[in-house]
């Protein structure tokens, strides 16, 4: 590899590592100087990976449940469980993947600018500047805090859109493009439309047993979990995507499908700016792929706009821009190559521009695409240290209850914080149902359900948001853990509600409840 582009690598890794300190540093900063993740999924993650590590798959020993949304995400984080150190996996996990990341995007635009022709060489400033905007495009930063499974999701991603640049270039496809188009589906489901496109891609290229070959063995791990999944008693789909994808137990496949389109077409209309960087890219590579030659051309272009299809009409949107993001990204590293080699061509064959401060109109017009394609991630970035600031005041609050003062079984409905960590021996029932399959299968929840789980699986006490659930008029309410709600996606309401269950408990938690309050940071309170 030549040294120019290694260097640009070098930096490109380095300009990730800065943002990525930044926002642990701002993290930190906000939560008393402890690093605490954006998200209480990342909680239900380390919980499990906790109970895979005694060999077993659920939130409670000897009870089964699939709360990931990633078949293979809980496994990798298992190592260490246990440990002082446990907690810190995924975020170390991530900070490799993002580091890989951001030193693909280095050498990707370092080939892209490169040229033998003095006059159309980008500066080095320009391809600094691309390098940073593709960074924030991806969402790394926020990515890498957060330590879910989407870290690895868009270095998977990234890895396949190089082998799209890699044709568009007149080279054959790696193999370990290859490999990442099989891998990505078990990191994520909705990857499969990345795996699809390679495929196709293949097939144009005139390698149709490579393609059937590589989406056919994406589809085997996903099968093998399913059958997993089976043999433990549970539905073939993690309960997360099948809640997610609003699939009910009760309804048919196509009638679940069907519902997803109508809702995301629907959500499209009502709020296109939500939508507006998978919308424009999707604009952008379908006008490439009508403005294509030939049918090699096509099929390059003609990936992304599928990938950014299927996204609109089937996917999720929000939640920090983690769900949509690897389409983002993928889409937006393609288009970004072809403006590269469009611009790098037109100087070369032409009066070069000046070597001037500014950019010139064309590189200018790139910046501001990317600027459009990133900005929400852009904007993720700058939330995420507040993201985590409201779950320190809540979910880690509450855990902390659970696991210093209040030795009991508990019903809830965040699972995250307040199931990781936990005394051995106690009970959590999931109401949202993510760990609990009781509650998943639960289609009409009233207030003689509720109680019926909670004397079945003999519990005490509820942490529950308030009138979010049929509660029993017998419950006596004891009081809320409040913080300043700020508006940010994470938290559904700025306050949570403690009852307890059974009368002859009311003073024992609320003994506990005392001596809890006394602990909590600035910006939290206890009311009654």
């Amino acid at each position: 590899m030549p040294s120019s582009h290694c260097n640009l690598q070098r930096w490109s890794i380095v300009l990730y590592l800065v943002l990525v300190a930044s926002e642990i540093a701002l993290i930190m900063a906000g939560c008393q100087g402890k690093f605490i993740f954006p998200l209480d999924d990342v909680y239900i993650h380390l919980a499990l990976a906790e109970k895979l590590a005694h060999g077993h798959y659920g939130i409670n020993l000897g009870e089964y449940a699939s709360p990931s949304s990633s078949p293979l995400w809980s496994f990798l984080i298992t190592p260490f469980a246990g440990t002082r150190f446990h907690i810190y996996v995924p975020l170390v996990l991530d900070t490799i993947f993002g580091i890989m990341s951001a030193g693909l995007i280095g050498t990707l635009v370092s080939r892209l600018t490169s040229t033998s022709n003095e006059r159309a060489r980008i500066p080095v400033w320009q391809q600094l500047l691309l390098c940073l905007l593709l960074i924030l495009a991806a969402d790394l930063p926020s990515l890498t805090v957060m330590a879910m499974e989407h870290g690895l999701q868009v270095l998977l991603t990234i890895c396949c859109a190089f082998g799209f640049v890699e044709t568009m270039r007149g080279r054959p496809i790696p193999g370990w493009v290859i490999a990442a188009a099989i891998i990505a589906p078990v990191v994520r489901y909705e990857d499969l439309s990345i795996t699809l496109a390679v495929s196709l891609l293949l097939f144009a290229l005139g390698q149709r047993l490579k393609a059937a070959l590589t989406f056919g063995a994406s589809l085997v791990p996903l099968a093998v979990f399913s059958v997993f999944l089976h043999t433990l008693g549970l539905p073939p789909l993690p309960t997360s995507v099948l809640q997610k994808s609003e699939t009910a137990l009760d309804h048919s496949p196509l009638a679940s499908l069907l519902s997803v389109v109508k809702n995301n077409l629907h959500a499209v209309l009502h709020d296109p700016l939500h939508h507006g960087p998978v919308l424009l890219l999707f604009f952008a590579c379908l006008w490439l792929t009508i403005k294509s030659r030939t049918l090699l051309q096509r099929a390059v272009f003609l990936g992304p706009t599928l990938v950014c299809t299927l996204q609109i009409l089937l996917g999720r949107f929000g939640w920090l821009h983690r769900y949509e993001v690897y389409a983002t990204i993928f889409a937006t590293m393609i288009v970004t190559a072809w403006a590269l080699q469009t611009i790098t061509s037109t100087e070369t064959n032409s009066i070069a521009f000046p070597r001037l401060a500014a950019p010139n109109p064309m590189m200018a017009g790139l910046f501001l695409f990317l600027l459009l394609c990133g900005g929400i991630s852009i904007k993720a970035t700058g939330e995420t240290p507040f993201c985590s600031q409201a779950i320190y005041r809540q979910q880690y609050q509450l855990g902390r209850f659970l696991t210093q003062f209040y030795n009991g079984n508990v019903m809830l409905n965040d699972l995250g914080a307040m199931s990781f960590q936990r005394r051995p021996g106690t009970y959590v029932f999931d109401l949202a149902g993510l760990g609990s399959l009781e509650a998943q299968q639960q289609r009409h929840m009233d207030a003689p359900w509720v109680q019926a789980m909670a004397d079945k699986h003999s519990i005490d006490l509820a942490i529950v948001y308030k009138n979010m659930w049929p509660l029993p008029a017998t419950w006596t309410y004891l009081g809320s853990v409040c913080e300043r709600k700020r508006g940010f996606v994470v938290l559904t309401s700025g306050c949570v509600a403690l009852y307890s269950i059974r009368p002859d408990k009311d003073a024992l938690i609320r003994h506990d409840l005392d001596a809890f309050v006394h602990t909590l940071p600035p910006g939290v309170w206890y009311q009654q």
